[in-house]
């Protein structure tokens, strides 16, 4: 496949369905430096859905929201990961937009995961519903999770990345041995992820003939055995210090350099589409432009990476890059329904209003509360002051 051996590169290097409970993900992030903390806020928007069995499990969610813990992640293929954590050190997927198979009036439990970590001092802070200025409903969910937990975390999630590394970099390894593989090269893969990127700011789907195609990609057979190496020893690693994390991925010189080129390249295109996006698409105010402009430098400066004679480290400024992706959530709350989806007429845009109106109606009618005053702008202004 073109895409998906190199992006598994990709996600250390630059650090699904789509459900039938539909609504707007907002994300943001800021990190305590005095307290050693992380803190992170999900805000989910016009929520909509009519559909009887998804509106009660809609509000069963609501009656566990004391234990749910979401993945600190974007919802851009859909709602982000969640758990129900059942002690401190266990826990049960739950999905936010499709209730399972066998959901009759409340959440189940029958396959919980253990976690070799103490998951007891992330402490969640359940929100509350509310209706935004078209009367829809809303709600927000916050979590802090204290630096040591999140150290104990990587170490679990890196040691799970280089099990999973071990065999795909066994299959790329073999897979250099078939000659009528065709191979990408790093110009090539430049092509890809710049499309990838744009994918994503516009929120299009990608070919999936494209990741269909068997090829060899671009490093040389010795940076694929060194990284075969470091992950069978569990070397390979993201490492934290503060609000900055590392990682090193030991390359050839040559594969290092061109690595170097093309993360310098992602980040251009990054930086060129998301300008067009706030020219294009986004209702921007002179204010909004002004800032944007100041975290463009901001996107510059706050993931570095350099050639180093082991390879290449790259590094990120957890900080900074909170800051800009808490801006351009802030600036996306303020867009229509409309703009979160491709090809929304006004059809589509009436029905869309009914279902939101549906889940208001049905959590009135199990008497949950919905604050109706509700000021938003102080629940993240936190958020947007806190690389200030």
């Amino acid at each position: 496949m073109i895409r998906k051996p190199i992006l598994v590169l990709l996600c250390l290097l630059a650090a699904a369905s789509t459900g039938c409970i539909k609504a707007g993900s907002e994300l943001y992030v800021r990190y305590d430096k005095e307290k050693d903390s992380f803190t992170y806020l999900h805000v989910f928007t016009d929520i909509a859905t009519e559909n009887v069995k998804e509106l009660a499990y809609l509000h069963a969610l609501h009656q566990e929201k004391s234990r749910i813990l979401v993945a600190p992640v974007p919802a851009f293929l859909g709602a982000p990961a969640a758990f129900v954590r059942l002690d401190a050190t266990a826990v049960h997927e739950v999905s936010l937009d499709s209730p399972p198979g066998d959901f009759k009036d409340k959440l189940t439990f029958p396959m919980p995961i253990k976690f070799p970590v103490d998951l007891a001092p992330i402490k969640v802070r359940p929100g509350k519903f509310f209706l935004n200025e078209r009367k829809n409903l809303c709600y927000y969910h916050e979590i802090d999770v204290p630096g040591a937990v999140a150290d104990q975390l990587l170490i679990y999630l890196n040691k799970k990345m280089n099990e999973q590394l071990v065999e795909e970099l066994d299959r790329m390894i073999k897979a250099e041995g078939d000659a009528k593989l065709p191979r990408v090269s790093w110009d090539d893969l430049r092509k890809f992820w710049a499309e990838d990127i744009r994918n994503q700011v516009r929120r299009t789907e990608p070919d999936p003939k494209e990741d269909d195609k068997q090829v060899n990609g671009p490093f040389e057979l010795a940076s694929l055995k060194e990284l075969r190496k470091s992950a069978a020893a569990n070397k390979l690693a993201i490492k934290r210090k503060g609000a900055r994390i590392t990682f090193d991925a030991p390359l050839t010189a040559q594969d290092a350099k061109q690595m170097e080129t093309t993360l310098g390249f992602s980040r251009k295109v990054l930086i060129e589409e998301l300008e067009k996006k706030d020219k294009d698409e986004r209702k921007t105010t002179a204010d909004d432009k002004k800032k944007l402009a100041a975290w463009k430098k901001v996107l510059a400066e706050a993931v570095s990476y350099k050639v180093e004679p082991a390879g290449i480290r790259v590094e990120m400024e957890l900080t900074s890059w909170f800051a800009l992706v808490n801006l351009h959530m802030e600036i996306d709350s303020r867009q229509p329904i409309a703009r979160r989806f491709v090809n929304f007429d006004a059809k589509m845009e009436a029905d869309y209003r009914e279902k939101c109106q549906a889940v208001v109606n049905s959590i009135q009618e199990r008497r949950v509360e919905i604050l109706r005053d509700f000021d938003r702008k102080k629940l993240t202004a936190s958020y947007l002051n806190a690389a200030k």
